[in-house]
């Protein structure tokens, strides 16, 4: 299964911590985190509509992120924020709410990347999936 995501990839993992009523409250720290997961679940969930149900047993992932690049590019890879591993974190969730894999503990192999969005590339991420 091939599914392609537009946006900005945010990242998932991050928290911030609020103390209220003597309580510390946690949350994502990703404001975008919302967004992006609801689009990663809509565009999986389109993908499905050709699939016989979820996928299951052992899973290959592979994942593009093309992140939009600074103003001001200094390096040829994007190696600041966002962390590739939170990254897939928050794209292997949307996969899941969209009932492609039943849990992400399926994916036993794992290849991401992140490069920089260009014009034949735009933000996003591209995945694909392959049963083992």
């Amino acid at each position: 299964m091939e599914i392609r995501v537009f946006g900005n990839p945010a990242p998932q993992g991050s928290k911030t911590a609020v103390v209220r009523g003597g309580k510390a409250i946690m949350f994502e720290a990703s404001k975008k985190l919302p967004e992006w997961r609801e689009t990663v679940m809509f565009t999986s969930k389109m993908a499905m509509l050709d699939a016989d149900g979820p996928i299951e047993g052992p899973v290959k992932a592979v994942m593009y992120f093309f992140i939009e690049p600074p103003k001001r590019l200094v390096r040829e890879r994007p190696t600041t924020k966002p962390d590739l591993d939170k990254l897939v974190r928050a794209v292997n969730d949307g996969m899941v709410d969209a009932g492609v894999l039943l849990d992400d503990s399926q994916i036993v192999t794992l290849y991401a990347h992140k490069h920089y969005a260009d014009a034949d590339e735009p933000a996003g991420v591209a995945i694909t999936l392959e049963r083992l």
